[in-house]
C-alpha cells in the first residue's frame, strides 16, 4: 500500500481487494498487467482467499509473481495454482563480489556479513544499507563495556533497538 507510512508485515484483505481493483483497468498501451506479491507467505487466511478468486479468474493479459522464501507457508489451494520457479541462490564468490562492488567493502568484509545472512546476499546488502551492520558488528563490543560496567544495558538496549529485533537476536546469538 503507497498510504502507509511503515510497511505491514502481514498483507491483508483490503490490499488484494485494491489489487483486483486496479487489476480491472486497462494496461497501458495494451501492454500485459504485472502484479509481483512480496513477501506472499504474509498473505493472511482472508487476503489469500480473496486473492484465490483473482488468480483462478484474472483478467486477460494478467500476470501475477508471487515471491517467497517459503512456499510451504502459501495455501496449498494457491500453490496448485501456480508454477514454482526456484531462483538459486548465487555463488559465495559472485556475492562477495557484488556487495564488494556494490558498497566498496574489502572481501573480509563481505564474507562476514555473507555469513551472517547464511549466504544471502540481498539481506546482506540491506542490513549495509540501512547501517543495521554496524550496530550488529558493535554488539560485542557493547556487551564487554556492559561487563566493564562503562556503557549501561538501557544505553545498549537503545543503540540495538535501532535495528530489527530478530536481527539483534541473531547478533547476540552469533
Amino acid at each position: 500500500s503507497t498510504n502507509r507510512k511503515l510497511p505491514k508485515r502481514v498483507i491483508g484483505v483490503d490490499q488484494v481487494r485494491q489489487l483486483t481493483l486496479e487489476l480491472l483497468n486497462s494496461s497501458h498501451l495494451g501492454a500485459a498487467k504485472v502484479a509481483v506479491i512480496y513477501p506472499a507467505e504474509e498473505l493472511n487466511l482472508n487476503a489469500a482467499n480473496a486473492f484465490l478468486k483473482t488468480l483462478e479468474e484474472p483478467s486477460q493479459n494478467t500476470y501475477f509473481f508471487l515471491v517467497t522464501a517459503s512456499p510451504h507457508r502459501l495455501p496449498a489451494t494457491i500453490r496448485s495454482r501456480c508454477i514454482e520457479y526456484k531462483v538459486p541462490t548465487p555463488s559465495l564468490d559472485q556475492s562477495v563480489s557484488w556487495l564488494e562492488k556494490s558498497h566498496s567493502i574489502n572481501r573480509e568484509q563481505a564474507e562476514e556479513l555473507l555469513g551472517f545472512f547464511l549466504g544471502s546476499p540481498l539481506k546482506a546488502s540491506a542490513s549495509f544499507q540501512d547501517d543495521s551492520w554496524s550496530v550488529g558488528i558493535s554488539i560485542h563490543a557493547d556487551i564487554e563495556k556492559i561487563v566493564s560496567d562503562t556503557l549501561s544495558v538501557v544505553q545498549a538496549s537503545q543503540k540495538w533497538g535501532q535495528i530489527d529485533p530478530q536481527a539483534s537476536l541473531r547478533w547476540l546469538q552469533q
